[in-house]
């Protein structure tokens, strides 16, 4: 490899420590906040950054789908939003990781459910999570 010298070492540093500094600027907490999560969430999920570019890039995605999570989580929702291992995407990156907005099939359906000719004899609500009709939340891959 090419020799690199201390000031153009410096010079990098420099330029990518400014890159993060200006990643993080528009965000509800400081870069040190985002920087500690996401370095622990990379370890859990086995991520590395091929360029320093890279890294502010996912950085920057993270910080950004941290401040949804906590401010969604804030706001008293019937859910709760946390990290996974796609965190370090922006919204067109993952749907152009799950192949989102491709051609629906062209099968039809071979039968159609009907609503109930008496419809004021069904309940008002329905508890399907204690009725056994709810799963935990499942990765279906590119599914």
């Amino acid at each position: 490899p090419k020799y690199q010298t201390p000031l153009t070492i410096m010079f990098k540093i420099t330029v990518i420590a400014s890159l993060l500094a200006a990643a993080v600027a528009t965000n509800l907490q400081d870069r040190a906040f985002y920087e500690e999560k996401f370095f622990n969430w990379m370890s859990e999920h086995k991520h590395a950054a091929t360029s320093g570019e890279h890294f502010v890039k996912m950085l920057q995605n993270f910080a950004d789908n941290d401040d949804i999570v906590e401010t969604r989580n804030k706001a008293n929702k019937t859910y709760k939003l946390a990290h996974n291992k796609f965190s370090h995407l922006n919204r067109e990156e993952f749907k152009e990781y799950v192949k989102l907005g491709l051609a629906k099939p062209t099968v039809k359906a071979s039968k159609v459910h009907a609503a109930p000719a008496d419809v004021k004899s069904l309940p008002s609500e329905v508890d399907w999570v204690s009725a056994g009709a709810v799963s935990g939340v499942k990765d279906q891959g590119q599914c």
